[in-house]
């Protein structure tokens, strides 16, 4: 299970605060219990508010084999803001679009990947701290503890994380009636793209 946290500060900035890993299978109740053991006791120094959790997080239910795991772990946890998500990729004006989750409670949130990939490539394009900048951290970085010891933290930010950000582009593709359809695809076959789709989820 790979975990990917972000912040979000005004006007759309954002900053890309760690990312986490747990192995194990998520069909069993053990691993799932590990999982939220690391979600729900975590959390983020500010410099103003003091220590924050998150707010809410979405998880991948769309091709995978775990999908009847992933909607029960979240319908137990609808009232933390735990929530089932979806891509598709069907040219519309919707970005995200929320539905109940019938079977096992809570609800599924549906999003438009090729708009919100389109929107990380465009501000990965932004040199400048600021407005719809995004900022990633150090491999590892030095925190202070609320008792004002510091401590060193690696945040998981190698350059296969920046590999994964970035594996796919977008190409036009010619379809079998005519005419053209863009789509995303990945720039290698060995290349893992669940950093691009957590970053999909947080934004």
């Amino acid at each position: 299970v790979e975990i990917l946290f972000y912040g979000w500060g005004a006007r759309r900035e954002c900053w890309a605060l760690q990312k986490h890993v747990e192995y194990g299978d998520f069909d069993l109740q053990s691993m799932q219990d590990t999982v939220w053991s690391f979600l729900d006791t975590k959390k983020f120094p500010h410099p103003v508010l003091g220590e924050l959790k998150w707010s809410i997080g979405l998880i991948d239910s769309g091709y995978q084999t775990k999908v009847q795991a992933v909607y029960q772990f979240c319908g137990k946890l609808r009232w933390r803001n735990v929530f089932a998500s979806k891509g598709f990729d069907t040219l519309a004006s919707e970005t995200v679009v929320v539905k109940k989750e019938r079977r096992f409670g809570g609800s599924k949130v549906n999003l438009n990947t090729d708009y919100f990939k389109s929107t990380i490539f465009d501000r990965l394009k932004n040199t400048e701290p600021g407005e719809s900048y995004i900022h990633f951290p150090k491999l590892e970085v030095v925190v202070t503890q609320p008792d004002g010891q510091r401590m060193t933290v690696r945040t998981g930010f190698t350059n296969g994380f920046y590999q994964g950000l970035c594996s796919e582009k977008k190409v036009m593709v010619k379809q079998r009636l005519g005419g053209y359809k863009s789509e995303w695809h990945k720039l290698k076959s060995q290349t893992r793209n669940e950093n691009l789709d957590c970053t999909v989820y947080a934004f």
